[in-house]
């Protein structure tokens, strides 16, 4: 289950169930957004990128204002020489959690930045590695 200790566990566990059977690839900034909207739609942020400056622990995430430019980059970003996040190339267990490090640290929204960035490694090692069924971030 993707983010467990959470506050508004269990409320969205259904929701994020329903946006991991969604299957909203390839991933691009609108399917970010459509993803935290079915998780995150009844909230005033949902769906949106946040719109204010953010610390989680320690860590200072970048200014609000440049967290389209840093998705953007992202989704298109070279990891191990691979040239996009849904690249057939990219499709390497590595790769995703560099990926998915990397979002978590943008930290993109207000709020739901490890449920959604669990859903898209959920969707991709699922398609990528069905086998292994749905491979999703503990946190």
């Amino acid at each position: 289950m993707i983010n467990l200790p959470h506050e508004d566990y269990p409320m969205r566990i259904p929701a994020t169930h329903l946006a991991i059977e969604s299957k909203i690839l390839p991933m691009d900034i609108k399917s970010l957004h459509k993803i935290h909207k079915k998780v995150f739609g009844d909230t005033p942020h949902g769906g949106k990128f946040r719109e204010v400056n953010v610390r989680v622990g320690s860590h200072v995430a970048p200014e609000h204002s440049q967290v389209s430019a840093l998705i953007k980059k992202l989704l298109v970003k070279t990891y191990m020489g691979l040239s996009s996040i849904h690249s057939p190339l990219m499709q390497n267990e590595e790769a995703l959690i560099d990926w998915y490090t990397d979002f978590e640290t943008i930290h993109p929204f207000q709020d739901g930045n490890g449920r959604v960035g669990g859903i898209v490694v959920a969707q991709y090692s699922h398609l990528w590695f069905p086998e292994k069924g749905w491979m999703a971030s503990q946190q």
